[in-house]
């Protein structure tokens, strides 16, 4: 670096750069480095990273993206890691520095070691219990009894989820599997007792080999399904409530701009942002007249979780 002392700066040039500086950084406000990693092979984090990235090096240079290595002037970090891998490695090479993920499954966030001393801050993926059953009663207000499949990962969520519909006035009825084979008759004695199904993140009961005949069950029940991701409501989920990756991104720059601003980073946050969609054709098949997705999306916000 060229180092100038002001006796040898032309007076203009010298109240130019002042002019052209930010005024934070003119007032000494120091730069948040940000250490973004990625999971290359998932294709939601690509997406989340991506839309996070391009918001915040509108922040630049208040907010610094590391090219290269840290910088080490004025400066915090922040480690932040976009999906499971990515944050399996941030645990792996971070000491003292704070880490936030979005992106990860909560059963993943669950698996991974931690070490001592490592500060994790969360952007949970699943919808909180309360808002879940919110739209279901907004759905299916006729209906008091809603199916579940809990697997592995998403049975330890099982009293939250009970505790949530009883205080909305539904009935869960469960069944629990370990493997994928059990996910066909489990879901056939679910709808001979639910009228609604719902789906919780879970890759042993939803992944690309059974959602297809658990869909085919449910819809040859006449009983739709609630999903969790846009992508399950395209394969014919009747309705679903999912957080898109700019909703995520979104999330996700909101924290870390208000961590640069003073801001404490959260512990664990549930989806701030999120999306409802409507399976038109499925409901028209199921002789069902959903009301819209803006309005029920306009209405679960109102609605206490």
């Amino acid at each position: 670096m060229i180092g100038i002392t002001l006796r040898h700066i032309d007076p203009l040039l010298f109240l130019l750069l002042v002019i052209l500086l930010p005024a934070n950084v003119r007032a000494g406000q120091e730069v948040l480095s940000i250490r973004l990693l990625v999971s290359e092979a998932v294709p939601f984090a690509q997406q989340t990273a991506t839309q996070l990235e391009a918001q915040l090096r509108r922040e630049s240079p208040l907010i610094a993206i590391e090219e290269s290595g840290p910088v080490t002037t004025n400066t915090r970090r922040l480690i932040v890691a976009v999906g499971g891998p990515a944050l399996g490695q941030a645990l792996r090479e971070s000491s003292h520095t704070p880490i936030l993920t979005v992106a990860t499954p909560g059963a993943l966030l669950d698996k991974l070691p931690r070490q001592d001393g490592v500060a994790l801050h969360v952007i949970q993926m699943e919808m909180p219990a309360g808002r879940l059953f919110n739209l279901i009663r907004l759905v299916f207000p006729q209906h008091d009894t809603v199916g579940v499949l809990f697997g592995p990962s998403s049975r330890a969520r099982a009293t939250q989820m009970e505790s949530a519909a009883a205080e909305r006035g539904i009935r869960l009825v469960a069944e629990r599997v370990d493997q994928e084979v059990a996910v066909g008759p489990a879901t056939e004695r679910l709808v001979q007792h639910a009228p609604v199904l719902l789906a919780l993140p879970d890759s042993v009961v939803h992944n690309a080999t059974t959602v297809p005949p658990l869909l085919l069950i449910a819809y040859r029940a006449g009983v739709p399904l609630l999903g969790y991701s846009e992508s399950y409501l395209r394969a014919g989920a009747m309705v679903a409530l999912y957080a898109t990756a700019g909703q995520v991104a979104q999330q996700a720059f909101d924290v870390i701009k208000a961590y640069h601003q003073g801001h404490p980073l959260p512990g664990l946050q549930v989806p701030r942002y999120y999306s409802v969609g409507v399976n038109a054709t499925v409901a028209r098949s199921l002789g069902l007249s959903p009301p819209p997705a803006e309005v029920l999306e306009n209405r679960l916000r109102q609605m206490r979780e």
